[in-house]
């Protein structure tokens, strides 16, 4: 008797994949292949949907967790001579920044920098008289900026 990809299998894969955000793991706890899983997303819009909003799920529970350990810290136990003293507040320093650039990119994220000087002759002929007319403007407005000192 062949298993076929039913409701059950659908659930198993998505309740998996909101646990664990990985679609093998949630494929191979349903008992198919990755591929057999993607090719039922593609026929079944519910199930693509479904699944979808399962990765979501388990995204802010994955912010949730950096915010919680980076900005509000966690208590972790201080022992002194073998026995639990009290309690210690502790935060994460690489999850604040990675909470940092998360919501502030322009202050926190990584700069990147994309330099291209690159020409290509251009024929105006091929343009539309309208694109020619807007070509001729950028570059009047070109030849009108002062160079950087």
């Amino acid at each position: 008797m062949q298993k076929t990809f039913d409701k059950r299998a659908k659930h198993i894969f998505i309740e998996t994949l909101r646990a664990t955000g990985e679609p093998a793991a949630a494929a191979a706890a349903a008992g198919f292949t990755l591929t057999t899983c993607q090719r039922h997303a593609h026929r079944d819009e519910e199930f693509a949907q479904a699944g979808f909003e399962a990765l979501q799920a388990y995204r802010a529970t994955i912010a949730a967790e950096i915010h919680r350990r980076g900005v509000e810290g966690v208590d972790e136990p201080v022992y002194q001579g073998g026995e639990c003293v009290g309690t210690k507040r502790k935060y994460s320093d690489a999850l604040l920044l990675a909470h940092a650039k998360r919501h502030m990119p322009n202050e926190y994220g990584d700069k990147k920098t994309i330099t291209h000087n690159h020409q290509q002759q251009l024929d105006a002929n091929l343009l539309t008289p309208e694109s020619r007319e807007l070509l001729r403007k950028l570059l009047e407005l070109e030849s009108k900026e002062e160079p950087p000192t």
